[in-house]
């Protein structure tokens, strides 16, 4: 080979090398892209969401009130957040999520929260925020429907729902034992007949039968989230929906009512 076909062979191959080198570069980043990408997911996957992970409305109510520091998440679309949302949340997508994570450290607490129960959305953006070290995240139960069936406010919000649209959020009773063993205050609406109220009711229950609640509603204190009971949770959903027709604002349903409460062997006041 000639000295002239050496001079060129040489100035093609530093031609050459640039574009290997940036292909490789180009590969090494994706791969590495790629494999953080399937780390994150499979972490996010691996965050388990069982009871403990959710907060009930009259929690974030009460945790709002006190101003408490909390981001509060609305992991809906943006066109559904601009329908309806809670005042002070902000609209971040599930998608989202990650791409402005570095804004939740100021935070102590984070709620997120979608539609309803059923809605996958805020155990999704859970998962997400666990796996990137956020441990103070919870699910808002039952989403901004559960929000607004317990008489809490929202921004945008539908014309308020009539009588037999009113959706009731039930509490569980172990979740509503734990919250007055944490200094809760509620008013607790015993709709039973007096007998059965007689035979055995919640300390400091209020006894108005179902069949005079609808005028008898004025004896009841607007102090504190009216909880409504009876023996099995039914009777106790239609008086939670007259009392959000009369005005009340936070009401909620003791799930199973006194038959859960009794089963437990959690403690009932009788009355001669």
């Amino acid at each position: 080979m000639s000295y002239r076909q050496q001079n060129k062979e040489i100035k093609r191959s530093k031609k050459r090398e640039p574009k290997k080198m940036k292909k490789r570069i180009t590969f090494i980043v994706s791969f590495v892209l790629f494999v953080s990408i399937c780390g994150l997911t499979a972490k996010a996957q691996a965050v388990g969401v069982d009871d403990a992970c959710f907060i009930m409305p009259v929690e974030l109510a009460d945790k709002l009130n006190n101003k408490e520091s909390l981001l509060l998440i609305d992991c809906r679309n943006k066109i559904s957040f601009s329908e309806m949302h809670i005042e002070s949340a902000i609209n971040v997508p599930v998608s989202k999520i990650k791409s402005v994570g570095n804004d939740y450290e100021k935070y102590k607490a984070i709620i997120v929260y979608c539609d309803d129960a059923g809605c996958s959305q805020s155990q999704q953006a859970f998962r997400k925020l666990v796996s990137m070290g956020y441990k103070n995240t919870k699910i808002l139960k039952s989403g901004i429907k559960g929000w607004e069936s317990a008489g809490y406010n929202v921004i945008c919000g539908k014309p308020a729902p009539t009588s037999t649209e009113i959706k009731i959020d039930n509490m569980p009773v172990d979740t509503f034992k734990k919250l007055i063993a944490k200094g809760y205050k509620f008013t607790v609406l015993d709709c039973r007949t007096e007998s059965e109220f007689k035979a055995g009711h919640l300390a400091g229950a209020v006894n108005i039968p179902l069949d005079v609640l609808d005028e008898g509603y004025v004896k009841l204190p607007k102090d504190y989230p009216v909880v409504c009971c009876c023996k099995t949770g039914k009777r106790s959903i239609a008086a939670a929906k007259i009392l959000i027709s009369k005005g009340f604002n936070n009401v909620t349903n003791l799930s199973g009512g006194l038959a859960v409460w009794v089963s437990k062997k959690y403690p009932v006041v009788t009355k001669d």
